[in-house]
């Protein structure tokens, strides 16, 4: 299940522990006015969102509005990843690297939650 379906159906009541969320498309990049996170606030367990800088669903402002409204939301950057977590060519960084973080990003935010 994507991302955004998935956080619509834990917004619903579906019983999990946590949400990741990888390159979470929180605007279309056909109208960035219109906003996709009205159900985001309704999720009650931990989020983690881990996005690109250059993410043309959701620019790192855009997160940061949203999980303003949200009671327990982490947000990790990909610098300069899209949204497929695809670098530029002029990179040192390949997208398996941007994978690679992402994951450390996550198995380290689960590992705390674990803790806590």
């Amino acid at each position: 299940m994507r991302g955004r379906i998935s956080s619509q159906v834990v917004a619903q009541g579906t019983p999990v522990h946590a949400l990741a969320l990888f390159a979470y498309p929180l605007n279309p990049p056909y109208n960035r006015a219109l906003s996709r996170d009205g159900h985001l606030p309704d999720i009650a367990v931990p989020i983690l969102f881990c996005s690109g800088t250059r993410d043309n669903f959701a620019s790192p402002g855009d997160f940061v509005a949203a999980v303003a409204k949200m009671t327990n939301a982490t947000v990790h950057e990909l610098d300069g990843a899209d949204h497929s977590f695809g670098m530029l060519k002029s990179s040192s960084r390949s997208r398996d690297d941007v994978w690679k973080e992402a994951v450390d990003v996550m198995l380290g935010w689960l590992e705390g939650l674990a803790k806590a």
